[in-house]
């Protein structure tokens, strides 16, 4: 019965991941077709904190408990994060190149829409990609699931939904869905840090840390036009 409360929960917080964008954006779509790049960034980043708010108060106990744990263990969990991400990059790396060589000549299409995003609302994007998006996802995508399932389920379960969200972001045809080997291998990843450390925050700070890098490298490429 806790697994089956647990996964209703994980839905719950699906629907109001995606609930409560829709409906903001929506609120305001006047004043964002109205192209006011300061307005818009702000509107986008309260949005941000709503979401923030809310999936810290769905998740309060665990992130309570969470965080005593993770302030003793943070040099443990840190090192077997950072492990098995350094893991997860390298597959994701090297399928891009092969996919984005041999396969398609496009990029994917969340890559794509995080690009347009960084260009027409740049303080939303970075803070959002940075800071708010992988605190969001992680709560969303795993530490609400994380009661429904047994270790290999959980890990299966929310490497194939963090994958598909992000394959299915502006999907495009079927070709994108070769994809879900990029995605798919850093989602298995941080699903499996996840298991071994028990701790949200150290996949939270694992997410950020990569985010945060790839908007780097992409404010970088925009620079160097690459």
């Amino acid at each position: 019965m806790n697994k089956i409360i647990s996964f209703f929960k994980g839905i719950l917080g699906l629907f109001l991941f995606y609930f409560i964008q829709i409906g903001w954006q929506l609120l305001f779509l006047k004043v964002i077709e109205k192209n006011n790049l300061v307005t818009n960034n702000i509107i986008l980043i309260i949005m941000e904190v709503i979401l923030v708010v809310v999936f810290t108060l769905m998740n309060f106990k665990r992130l309570k408990q969470d965080y005593k744990d993770f302030n003793k263990n943070f040099k443990e969990y840190l090192k077997l994060g950072l492990k098995y991400w350094a893991l997860g990059f390298i597959i994701m790396g090297v399928s891009n190149t092969i996919i984005s060589n041999f396969i398609t000549n496009n990029i994917a299409a969340n890559e794509e829409t995080n690009r347009l995003l960084l260009l027409n609302y740049p303080v939303y994007s970075v803070l959002a990609m940075t800071v708010m998006g992988p605190y969001i996802e992680e709560l969303v995508f795993r530490a609400n699931f994380r009661d429904a399932f047994n270790k290999t389920s959980f890990i299966i379960f929310t490497t194939l939904l963090f994958a598909g969200v992000h394959v299915f972001n502006g999907f495009s045809g079927l070709i994108d869905l070769v994809y879900f080997i990029p995605y798919g291998s850093l989602a298995f990843f941080f699903a499996l840090t996840y298991v071994k450390t028990n701790n949200i925050f150290t996949t939270i700070i694992i997410h950020t840390m990569h985010n945060t890098l790839a908007v780097i490298l992409l404010i970088y490429a925009y620079t160097m036009g690459v």
